[in-house]
């Protein structure tokens, strides 16, 4: 057994973990080496490559994983799909939550949405984007 599949191996991973809630992202072969393995696990990647997903990003696991990782998700997909030129005027479904939802970050929360209507509308977006980011980083 490696030193990497060892205790050594697991602390750093673990260390790596509480630093960054959420990792660069990395190229779904990346999972493929790691679960060699199991040809379960590799079927199901096949498929996602093959409905066009080429990247993943790993997210901390700490209760609040689920809403990091689809608030990340939800921005890397608009970011997308500006860049295409595709329209985002209907960045959610429906409507925007209601802010007593965040509490205490409600004054983050209005932020992040005036930064997005912005990018929506176009309005300097490599500002926007990086502000979006950074917003949304101090929400999660």
């Amino acid at each position: 057994m490696s030193d990497i599949d060892g205790l050594a191996g697991v602390l750093h991973r673990s260390e790596e973990d509480l630093r960054y809630p959420i990792s660069a992202s990395q190229p779904l072969s990346a999972l493929s080496q790691e679960f060699a393995h199991s040809t379960n696990h590799l079927r199901k990647l096949s498929e996602l490559g093959k409905k066009g997903y080429a990247h993943f990003r790993r997210v901390r696991g700490d209760g609040n994983c689920f809403y990091r990782a689809v608030g990340f998700a939800w921005l890397e997909a608009l970011d997308a799909r500006a860049r295409r030129g595709k329209d985002i005027g209907e960045v959610l479904p429906g409507r925007w939550p209601d802010p007593s939802s965040f509490g205490g970050l409600a004054q983050e929360y209005y932020e992040l949405r005036e930064e997005v209507w912005r990018m929506v509308q176009g309005d300097h977006p490599s500002r926007t984007r990086e502000t979006s980011h950074t917003l949304f980083l101090r929400l999660v």
